[in-house]
């Protein structure tokens, strides 16, 4: 992400759901044991230790989960460290990070929004723009957005933008809220997730995030993308189409 924050997935074939992966300060899978401490290049205060977890949630046995980390290193300072499984006290599995081959976005899986003006919003803000939303092989996406007429106050990151269970932005109700696979993860159309956008002082906004909601091209295509404001209020509402 443009952040330095990275999208950690799991796709594992696992029986116990109360189990974590972190990345480890090792770079071999035979010096676990109970000293090995997370891959971080500052300590982590006590009360975010647990935003360097990704919680394994378990659906017939398999996990496909995410979440959004951020320890301080790029790809580069990754390579080649442990990811490790743990049921705690005991380690269950582990594994060497390497590159991955052809996992970039996809221009032939890619999904485009329009955006205008939220069903009832009175401006205030008129905010315009598009919104992509291109898929890689492992289910991914790179969520990327060109915005114009967002507050200013928007450049502290903290201003959502994320895809809709609804399939229309005709009125409120049909927008309905954030669209996510619950069975299988957490919902990250969160600030914690990184679903924000950043602006400048003249209140555009151009960027992208990488996340993973649990469903595929096909089940996001046709679904609401929505703009919020530092309230949390929605501005403006987009339905994303097939781009060929």
């Amino acid at each position: 992400n443009e952040d330095g924050s990275f999208l950690m997935t799991t796709d594992l074939e696992i029986g116990n759901p109360n189990s974590v992966a972190f990345i480890a300060n090792t770079t071999s899978c035979n010096e676990i044991d109970q000293y090995t401490f997370l891959h971080n290049l500052e300590p982590v205060p006590p009360d975010e230790v647990s935003n360097q977890f990704v919680g394994l949630s378990v659906v017939d046995g398999f996990s496909n989960n995410a979440s959004r980390i951020d320890n301080g290193f790029l790809a580069d300072g990754n390579e080649g460290y442990a990811i490790v499984i743990v049921m705690f006290p005991v380690y269950i599995g582990c594994g060497i990070l390497s590159y991955a081959i052809n996992n970039e976005p996809s221009d032939g899986m890619l999904l485009k929004a329009t955006m205008d003006v939220y069903p009832g919003y009175t401006p205030g803000l008129t905010v315009s723009g598009s919104v992509a939303v291109a898929y890689r092989n492992d289910g991914t996406f790179k969520f990327s957005y060109n915005l114009e007429g967002v507050e200013t106050t928007c450049a502290d990151g903290t201003c959502g933008i994320h895809i809709h269970a609804g399939t229309s932005c005709a009125t409120d109700n049909a927008v309905q809220g954030h669209y996510w696979n619950w069975l299988i993860l957490q919902d990250l159309w969160t600030t914690a997730g990184g679903a924000v956008y950043v602006a400048d002082d003249m209140g555009n906004a151009e960027g992208f995030f990488s996340l993973y909601n649990g469903f595929s091209f096909g089940k996001n295509l046709g679904h609401a993308v929505v703009v919020h404001d530092h309230n949390g209020t929605r501005i403006a509402c987009g339905v994303l189409e097939a781009f060929v």
